[in-house]
C-alpha cells in the first residue's frame, strides 16, 4: 500500500481483482475475504523466569515470508527439551538452562532478519539489492539462497568453528534415520580409525561403516569425529591431525558438568 491509498479504497473488488489479473480472473475464483495484514517482527528480551520458560510465538514474531515462524519454534523446543530432560535425569543445572535463550536468540533474530529482507524483496519491482542472500539467474530470474546462522554462543568451545553448526539427518544402514536412534543423550560420531581412541567418552558411537554418509559430511566440514548433542546441533568437532587429548578432555568436562 502506499501512503495516500486507505484500506477501504485498496479493498473495493475492482482493486483487488487488479492486483490478481496476472494470475487470476472474475472467471476463476470467487473472492470470499478480503483484508489488510500488518506484519510484525519481535524477539522477547527474557525468555526465562524462575521455572518458566517461553518459546515459539510467545518467544519471536516472525513474518511469514519464509514460513519459519513454526520452524523456529520447532527450534526452540527441540533445544530446551533435552535440557529438561538432562536436569530431571542427572539434577538441575543453572547454566544448562541458561543456554537456551543465549543458543536460541541469536539464531531466531538472523532468521527473523532474512525473513523481513525476504518480504522486502517480494514486495520490490524490478530490484535485487535487497540482500546478500539473493542472487540473479542468467535468465533474468532471481533466487534466494539457504541460510543455516549458527546457534547463539551457550553450549561448547568458542574456537570450535563448527560448534552450534546443525548437522544432517542422515540415513543409517539399517534404514533407520540419525533423529530416530539417536535423539536422546550426545552422540560421538567418528572415522574408524579414532573409535578406540575416543572410548574413553563413554559416548554412543557410530562410525562410517554405519552410514556411507558420514565419509561426505565430514570432508565437508574438513574434520574426523564429531559430538552431536540430542537437538542434532554440534557440540565439538576434532579433526585428527590437531591434540586429541584436549578434544577428550574438554568434553569429559562437559560431561562432568552436567551429569
Amino acid at each position: 500500500m502506499h501512503d495516500n491509498e486507505t484500506n477501504e479504497e485498496v479493498l473495493l473488488n475492482h482493486n483487488v481483482w487488479n492486483f490478481l489479473k496476472p494470475w487470476v480472473s472474475k472467471n476463476d475464483a470467487i473472492l470470499e475475504r478480503k483484508t489488510i495484514y500488518t506484519f510484525k517482527s519481535a524477539v522477547a528480551k527474557k525468555w526465562m523466569k524462575n521455572r518458566i520458560f517461553i518459546a515459539g510465538d510467545a518467544a519471536h514474531l516472525t513474518p511469514p515470508f519464509m514460513g519459519q515462524g513454526m520452524c523456529a519454534g520447532i527450534r526452540d523446543v527441540s533445544n530446551l527439551a533435552w535440557k529438561l530432560s538432562y536436569c530431571l535425569n542427572f539434577g538441575h543445572n543453572k547454566n544448562l538452562l541458561q543456554s537456551y535463550q543465549k543458543e536460541r536468540m541469536q539464531n531466531v533474530i538472523e532468521y527473523i532478519k532474512t525473513t523481513m529482507k525476504m518480504g522486502e524483496f517480494i514486495n520490490e519491482i524490478g530490484s535485487e539489492k535487497i540482500s546478500n542472500t539473493i542472487f540473479k539467474n542468467k535468465d533474468g530470474s532471481f533466487k534466494m539462497s539457504t541460510i543455516k546462522p549458527k546457534l547463539g554462543f551457550g553450549l561448547g568451545d568458542r574456537n570450535d568453528k563448527n560448534c552450534g553448526k546443525i548437522f544432517p539427518n542422515i540415513k543409517l544402514n539399517n534404514n533407520s534415520y540419525l533423529d530416530e536412534k539417536y535423539s536422546k543423550e550426545l552422540l560421538l560420531i567418528t572415522k574408524s580409525k579414532l573409535k578406540k581412541k575416543l572410548e574413553v567418552l563413554n559416548l554412543n558411537t557410530i562410525t562410517e561403516q554405519n552410514s556411507k554418509n558420514i565419509t561426505h559430511i565430514f570432508l565437508n566440514l574438513k574434520i574426523d569425529a564429531v559430538i552431536l548433542r540430542p537437538d542434532r546441533f554440534i557440540l565439538s568437532s576434532l579433526k585428527e591431525s590437531s591434540n586429541i587429548h584436549n578434544f577428550i578432555n574438554f568434553n569429559q568436562n562437559f560431561l562432568n558438568n552436567f551429569k
